[in-house]
């Protein structure tokens, strides 16, 4: 027989499945007052209090009943929660592509910017910020669209294996990725430089290939330990507030 005191429990598995503290304290509510609806009702009509919260119980559900079914609601709310072989495993390689375009896109306009001002590549204080700044956008482009999927994981309530498996996948894309870029002396007074973008199974043990590798690894261990700390402030708070 479920008694009130058992929604606790609800409380936590919901807590330990990612729901939010607000979410699972509206929930526990609601099934607490709906338990006592029945309650009341099935007393008015002449049934013993033991024979009411039998019914109720009946009625509601057993807490893994309760658990899996507001879990499975949560994740039908969302594309990744519903399909998360698509989202986790099919999705990282477009997201990755479009990531490398908009790169490439940002770096063209801004090339083109500079030739408008006027600007030559000698000047060392601007050659060295570029260098510098395409430098950072390359050994993070794998896990800049990661991060992204961090979020979908969590507000769409996935299991963390299929973030992790989406960090692999990013983690082999970037190791695979080849990008460079040049800048080299002007020509008649204009300013050339020279781009280049690809992927190859065939890539040495480059330290940036390397660090592409584990970045996205790195970002999944610390997402896993964040998760498992907001989940257990929200245990603690919700013991300290019940």
């Amino acid at each position: 027989m479920i008694e009130v005191k058992h929604y606790n429990q609800l409380a936590i598995n919901l807590l330990r499945k990612g729901m939010s503290a607000g979410y699972v304290k509206r929930i526990v509510t609601e099934l607490s007052e709906h338990r006592v609806d029945i309650i009341e009702g099935m007393a008015d009509s002449g049934c013993s209090r033991q024979e009411s919260e039998e019914i109720a119980d009946r009625n509601i559900g057993n807490i893994d009943h309760l658990t899996n079914e507001i879990v499975q609601k949560m994740k039908a709310s969302s594309f990744a929660g519903k399909h998360p072989l698509i989202s986790f495993i099919l999705l990282p390689l477009p997201a990755l592509i479009i990531t490398l375009l908009a790169a490439f896109v940002t770096i063209f306009l801004t090339g083109n910017i500079i030739k408008f001002m006027g600007i030559s590549y000698y000047n060392e204080p601007l050659r060295t910020a570029l260098i510098n700044a395409f430098n950072l956008l390359s050994l993070s482009i794998n896990s800049i669209p990661f991060i992204w999927f961090c979020i979908i994981g969590r507000k769409s309530h996935c299991d963390l294996k299929w973030v992790g498996v989406a960090s692999l996948l990013f983690a082999f894309l970037g190791y695979c990725l080849t990008i460079s870029m040049e800048l080299n002396a002007p020509i008649i007074g204009q300013n050339t430089s020279s781009l280049s973008l690809g992927f190859t199974t065939s890539q040495g043990m480059l330290s940036d290939n390397i660090l592409r590798l584990l970045l996205p690894l790195s970002t999944f261990f610390l997402f896993y330990i964040y998760t498992a700390i907001i989940k257990y402030r929200s245990i603690n708070s919700y013991h300290r507030n019940t």
